[in-house]
């Protein structure tokens, strides 16, 4: 289970492993990720494990966050396989986890800046194709350490 772990830095084995059972449970859900990353060159799978990792910080911070476009793509079509995501949330994550769009763009900024934060405290580089440039560049700054001038 996700959140027995209480490291800083989750091993990603255990999220992988459940993007493969759910994948292996519901095959229609790999599919319907395939038609809504519209011929983007990421793997259903690697997007998937994205959204179980922005859910599990979701759950360990109980604050607003905000997932990158392509992460918010995948956890709609996850959500509306009901019965899985509702078992997923239960299940792995003790609470069922909302969806609640905001329209307010400083407040998703504001909110997607922390999620990367916390994304790099726990996972480190996010993937520049799922999560974006700045996100990638935000991590690689932090790698720096004493070399700034």
């Amino acid at each position: 289970m996700i959140l027995k772990h209480q490291e800083r830095l989750i091993d990603t084995h255990i999220i992988r492993e459940e993007v493969l059972k759910i994948i292996e449970e519901t095959p229609i859900l790999k599919k319907k990720i395939s038609i809504a990353l519209e011929q983007e060159p990421i793997k259903e799978e690697a997007l998937l494990e994205e959204v179980l990792k922005f859910l599990y910080l979701v759950t360990v911070y109980k604050q607003t966050l905000s997932p990158s476009y392509w992460v918010d793509q995948a956890w709609h079509e996850f959500i509306l396989c009901t019965r899985l995501y509702h078992h997923y949330c239960t299940q792995y994550l003790g609470r069922y986890i909302h969806h609640t769009p905001d329209d307010n763009t400083l407040n998703n900024q504001s909110n997607f800046k922390q999620t990367i934060k916390l994304y790099i405290l726990h996972f480190g580089a996010p993937d520049k194709k799922i999560w974006g440039d700045w996100a990638y560049e935000e991590w690689s700054e932090a790698q720096c350490g004493a070399c700034s001038s």
